[in-house]
């Protein structure tokens, strides 16, 4: 640590001046560790009744983001699962276990979402 802040305030190297910075991943590592990400859980078993508007303020905390996932039929249109996404600003230590809405009680899980894959290289 000490010979990194050394090297960064290094301006002359021999008779040359020189401007010391960190390489562009560190950078980028440093801003990440800073920024608070979205964990994302995935419950099932909801209502299709309960409405994804209301699941915050039943909840009681501040989700960043609700949304139903949906699957296609034999006919092509999208129908409405018992799965809903939540979205929570916070450390993946943080993230529920359980969710409560209202009465009900929901077992949470880590939400892993589809890979996407280019259809012209299948990478």
């Amino acid at each position: 640590m000490k010979q990194k802040e050394d090297v960064l305030a290094c301006t002359m190297l021999g008779s040359v001046s020189v401007i010391a910075s960190l390489p562009n991943s560190e950078v980028r590592r440093q801003k990440d560790a800073d920024r608070q990400r979205v964990q994302r859980v995935v419950i099932c078993g909801v209502p299709l009744e309960v409405n994804e508007a209301n699941i915050p303020e039943t909840t009681g905390t501040v989700e960043v983001h609700v949304r139903r996932i949906f699957k296609q039929d034999s006919s092509r249109d999208k129908m409405p699962t018992s799965a809903v996404v939540l979205g929570f600003s916070c450390t993946p230590e943080e993230t529920p276990n359980r969710v409560h809405l209202g009465y009900l009680t929901f077992k949470a899980r880590t939400y892993i979402p589809l890979v996407t894959r280019c259809y012209k290289c299948q990478k």
